[in-house]
């Protein structure tokens, strides 16, 4: 590139330090920067062009059969609840099932552990099911005996159905063949929503705090009109304050009698069928 001379504009020859005519004198001129060559581009072989292909490819089919199971383990979950969660949230993260403040003060009377229906019928689930499913023999057989078990869980989820329900002391009257004597503590709450409930537990308790009229619960169990069989009560004082937590023996209600053994065997049955 030609560069004139600022003062006369004689076309400078390249390298000169001031002009032939006039005699200026020229600035240096800063060399330009360095440049490194550019480093051998590494040739790749065709498996290596391959595998770098095909990295996205794979990484889409493994988010889409992640979206497929995602959603085949949703509908399996609709399936055996067929549009209810009472079972499932009754066993993992139960409701409260009142809440009000204590009117009558709690008393406590012995009584001989009762004999719940539930129980048998919660037994009788476990043995008559496989039963059922052994004799059935084929598949589509067996798929029809889960079907109906699964409607009828479906009628009581959705009825909100919850008695007959039982507890553990069923079960040792049933086995242990003793007429024990345990524990019925009773008394009244008044609620906004259901006014005056009779609350009633059974069976031997682990007290954390003693009840008393005005204080505010919290009461956990089976409803059947206007009584309450409670397992669990957190006390409150009247201020909110918490006092502590009253249990007895848990109460199971008729959709947990259901869910449990139709569940279980439902899982069992697709194993069997699955796995060669």
């Amino acid at each position: 590139m030609q560069t004139p001379c600022t003062r006369c504009g004689t076309i400078l020859r390249p390298g000169a330090k001031f002009c032939a005519r006039c005699g200026q004198v020229l600035a240096p001129t800063a060399p330009p920067p360095y440049t490194p060559p550019a480093a051998p581009a590494t040739p790749q072989t065709a498996a290596q062009q391959a595998a770098q292909a095909a990295v996205p490819a794979a990484r889409a089919a493994g988010v889409a059969v992640w979206q497929v199971s995602k959603k085949g383990m949703g509908w399996f979950a609709r399936l055996m609840t067929l549009g209810g969660r009472a079972a499932y949230t009754e066993i993992v993260s139960p409701q409260a099932a009142a809440e009000g403040q204590i009117v009558t003060a709690p008393v406590e009377t012995p009584m001989a552990v009762p004999l719940e229906p539930a129980a048998w019928l919660f037994l009788a689930a476990w043995v008559l099911l496989p039963l059922l499913l052994w004799a059935a023999a084929q598949p589509v057989g067996q798929f029809a005996i889960l079907a109906v078990g699964m409607l009828l869980l479906f009628v009581v989820n959705f009825a909100g159905l919850r008695q007959p329900a039982f507890s553990r002391l069923a079960f040792s009257r049933v086995f242990k063949r003793q007429n024990q004597r345990v524990p019925d503590l009773r008394f009244q709450i008044n609620t906004a929503q259901r006014g005056p409930l009779t609350i009633f537990l059974v069976g031997p308790r682990r007290d954390g705090v003693t009840l008393s009229t005005s204080q505010l619960v919290r009461v956990y169990g089976t409803l059947a009109g206007a009584q309450l069989r409670a397992w669990k009560i957190e006390v409150h004082a009247a201020d909110g304050q918490p006092l502590g937590t009253v249990t007895a023996p848990r109460v199971l209600p008729l959709a947990v009698t259901l869910f449990a053994p139709l569940g279980v065997w439902f899982v069992i049955w697709l194993l069997v069928l699955l796995i060669p």
